[in-house]
C-alpha cells in the first residue's frame, strides 16, 4: 500500500498563533475564495515525495537520519509574507523563513539522501516558506485587497523558531482538509 507522504519541519505552536492572528483579517477578506490552512498544520515542507510504497519507509528513515549526522540545530526567522506566483495573480498565499545556509545545506544533502533512493530531486530553487492558504479554484477573490493586505505584513516577523528535527510525515487527505501523522524524526546530531 501507498502512503501520501512529505519531509518537514514542524513549526512551534507560538509561531503557528502569531501566524494565526496576523492574517485573521485577511480571512475576513476572502473566506469563500481561499482554503486557509489550520494554525496545527502550518510547517515548512523540505520535501513532497507523494505516493510512496510503505516498503520504501525505512530506507527512507535511514536517509533522513544520514541528513542529519552532524549538524547543529538551525536558527531561522519567520519573517515576511506574500502569494505564489505574485500577489496580483495569488495561487498560493505564504509566510517567508529567512533561509540560514546550514538550511539550504541541509536541503541540499536531503535531496542527495533522496535521490539515491529514486525520488526527483526539485528542479526549482528552494524558497522556504509556510503555505498559510490555497486559492479555491471558480471563486471570485479581491486581489487587490489581498494583495494589499499582505502587503502590510511583508515586513512582519513572527519570531524564530528552532530547526531540531526533520520529520517524515504521512498526509491522509480528508473532506476536512489534511490529516497529518509523523512516521519518523530525524534530530540534527552534531557528529
Amino acid at each position: 500500500m501507498d502512503l501520501r507522504c512529505f519531509i518537514a519541519i514542524e513549526t512551534p505552536v507560538d509561531i503557528q498563533d502569531a501566524i494565526s492572528e496576523a492574517i485573521w483579517p485577511l480571512k475576513n477578506l476572502a473566506q469563500e475564495s481561499i482554503k486557509w490552512v489550520l494554525p496545527e498544520n502550518i510547517h515548512l515542507t523540505l520535501k513532497f515525495l507523494g505516493n510512496t510504497p510503505e516498503g520504501k519507509i525505512d530506507s527512507i528513515e535511514a536517509a533522513l537520519t544520514r541528513t542529519t549526522e552532524g549538524f547543529s540545530p538551525i536558527e531561522g526567522e519567520i519573517k515576511g509574507a506574500g502569494a505564489f506566483p505574485s500577489l496580483r495573480r495569488p495561487r498560493v498565499f505564504w509566510v517567508g523563513l529567512e533561509c540560514p545556509p546550514a538550511l539550504l545545506e541541509l536541503k541540499t544533502r536531503l535531496e542527495r539522501e533522496l535521490a539515491a533512493l529514486g525520488f526527483t530531486p526539485d528542479d526549482r530553487p528552494f524558497s522556504p516558506h509556510l503555505t498559510v492558504g490555497r486559492i479555491k479554484r471558480g471563486t471570485p477573490l479581491p486581489t487587490r485587497r489581498l494583495a494589499a493586505a499582505m502587503e502590510q505584513l511583508a515586513a512582519t516577523s513572527f519570531g524564530t523558531m528552532d530547526v531540531r528535527e526533520i520529520l517524515l510525515m504521512k498526509s491522509g487527505l480528508r473532506p476536512g482538509g489534511p490529516v497529518y501523522t509523523r512516521l519518523f524524526s530525524a534530530r540534527l546530531t552534531v557528529a
